[in-house]
């Protein structure tokens, strides 16, 4: 069984090696491998200090963690950063280590953000996601709106970026709710 929960500062360590893990899992074959191989821990774990310890209320990050109190994956969300395509909330980051991939645990994680955007006040919700991410299809089974499709470099790598937008929030909140059940 694995919960979702508010993420605490504690948790940016678990969350950094979940983050690290999952890009070597994700992006193999689509980014270049000697990055993938040495991406660090310590790198990601200062960028998750520093979100946690942020307490930005609009910028929640969720944990999902095992009955054992492992973390198997992560969610952040926020404001839309770049107001080019008419959202207002951001899914930045949700990250699922493989082996717990296919178990609803990604669509819970995303649904506890989306519920919380909700709360606040925001609308809509844009994602960014590379176009030969096989996870790509985990959004597009929620109908969002292709929005722009953009060409970015990361370590080197010439890459395709979708934003996907939902404009209606609580049409998605209903939408993953019902997936679950």
């Amino acid at each position: 069984m694995v919960v979702i929960r508010r993420a605490v500062l504690e948790d940016s360590r678990a969350i950094a090696e979940v983050h690290v893990k999952s890009w070597q899992e994700t992006y193999i074959g689509i980014l270049d491998q000697n990055f993938l191989d040495n991406l660090k821990v310590e790198s990601r774990e200062k960028i998750w200090l520093e979100a946690l310890n942020s307490k930005k209320e609009i910028e929640p990050v969720f944990a999902a963690e095992t009955d054992e109190g492992q973390i198997v994956g992560f969610s952040s969300f926020g404001p839309e950063r770049t107001k080019r395509f008419g959202a207002d909330g951001e899914l930045y980051a949700i990250y699922l280590l493989e082996k717990h991939q296919g178990n609803q645990v990604g669509t819970k994680l995303f649904l506890a953000g989306v519920k919380e955007l909700s709360k606040a006040g925001f609308s809509t919700v844009l994602v960014w996601v590379l176009a030969d991410n096989k996870s790509r299809q985990f959004y597009e089974k929620f109908y969002p709106e292709k929005a722009n499709e953009e060409e970015i470099t990361i370590a080197g790598t010439k890459c395709v970026e979708i934003a996907f937008v939902w404009r209606d929030i609580k049409g998605l909140i209903n939408s993953l709710e019902k997936s679950i059940h």
